[in-house]
């Protein structure tokens, strides 16, 4: 009947007005509390309105990404996969306030983990991935660029290597397993002369 009608109506109204005056005051400072949240874009704003915060999809294949990013609109912090090609992988990067990478967590191109720090003016500081024999590797740099130290693997297979070298890059200090696996150590000048020591 037309009066069961204006009754539903009325309370359907009722809801709505309900739903609209939550929806507001959540927006307007007061808590909101969900069980589940479902969008395919989600801003975090500060006092300001600026967005700081953004969850979304990236523009090719859809896959998941968050930017965090400075007042000024500067993006310091990319939590998604990887940008090339190849192999879908994770990627975190951390940029500096003029858009320097400082670190990136991620792959290499052929898919094993990676990890590598860099200065403010965007020189390498260390790196901890794989060396082209498979094997891991940790390596650190000099302010200008410059390799320092290389802790990995002997290329052979027989064990573990670590090498020291000066500010100009040239080795003078090794620490290696032999083809017998007992421990070796060299010591050496720039112009690659001096002596080892062997285990016996």
């Amino acid at each position: 009947s037309n009066r069961n009608l204006k009754s539903i109506l009325t309370v359907m109204s009722l809801a709505i007005c309900a739903m609209v005056t939550v929806m507001a005051a959540t927006g307007s400072g007061k808590d909101g509390h969900f069980e589940n949240l479902t969008a395919k874009s989600l801003s975090l704003v500060n006092d300001k309105g600026e967005r700081i915060v953004w969850a979304r999809q990236t523009k090719v294949g859809g896959h998941g990404l968050i930017t965090t990013s400075s007042s000024k609109g500067e993006e310091l912090i990319y939590l998604g996969v990887s940008r090339g090609g190849g192999e879908l992988n994770g990627l975190i990067n951390t940029y500096s306030s003029k858009g320097t990478e400082l670190t990136y967590v991620g792959a290499d191109s052929a898919g094993h983990g990676l990890l590598s720090t860099s200065s403010p003016k965007g020189t390498r500081q260390t790196v901890m991935g794989r060396a082209t024999n498979g094997n891991g590797l940790i390596s650190t740099y000099s302010s200008t660029g410059t390799k320092l130290t290389y802790v990995g693997a002997r290329v052979d297979g027989y064990g573990g290597f670590i090498q020291v070298m000066n500010k100009t890059g040239e080795s003078v200090c090794q620490i290696y397993a032999d083809e017998s696996g007992n421990g070796v150590i060299g010591a050496y000048n720039r112009k690659g002369k001096g002596r080892t020591l062997e285990s016996r």
